[in-house]
């Protein structure tokens, strides 16, 4: 609380009389963090000019929260704030699984993915591989950069589900983010 009180400039009394502790900081954060993902999911959704378009935004916006958080600080949250921990394990599949599902069913209607697909199966691949980029062990941070792992995991998994329309849309928005 004291590190917090410095860094904005006020006492701790003028903190507590918003929050009763850390644990209430903490969560109003990630709160507002969820809220504005789910948010910008929502609103990349509707931009994208289709499902695969739609992929490489959301990866890019999840690239933009894992640049923007210290290395650790999920680990951390589950560690010692494991009331908002779960907020997050929730938002995953409320918001992100349901999200890829969507998404999933909009690219088998655009004959950009192939038939056939365990869509729920496929779905939760893709999440664990998200999750997968938060892993230190796996992927420490001295090694490897988030956006980078992330993207060739995103870039794994579209070769992996799309049909041969689908691959030219990979390459068409490939080309455009270099």
């Amino acid at each position: 609380m004291d590190d917090i009180a410095n860094k904005i400039g006020v006492s701790k009394k003028t903190i507590y009389q918003f929050y009763a502790d850390k644990n209430q900081i903490v969560e109003k954060v990630i709160s507002d963090l969820i809220d504005g993902h789910g948010s910008k999911a929502e609103t990349l959704c509707q931009e994208a000019d289709n499902a695969i378009h739609e992929i490489i935004l959301q990866t890019q916006v999840i690239g933009d929260i894992f640049q923007s958080v210290k290395p650790g600080v999920f680990f951390e949250l589950q560690k010692y704030f494991p009331g908002t921990w779960t907020l997050m394990d929730d938002h995953k599949y409320d918001c992100v699984f349901r999200g890829i599902l969507k998404n999933l069913e909009r690219g088998l209607e655009e004959g950009l993915f192939r038939r056939g697909l365990e869509i729920k199966t496929i779905a939760h691949i893709r999440l664990v591989q998200i999750n997968s980029v938060l892993n230190l062990q796996d992927f420490p941070t001295d090694k490897f950069n988030y956006s980078t792992i992330l993207n060739q995991l995103t870039e794994l998994y579209l070769y992996g589900i799309t049909t041969p329309e689908g691959q030219e849309q990979i390459l068409k928005y490939l080309k455009l983010n270099n």
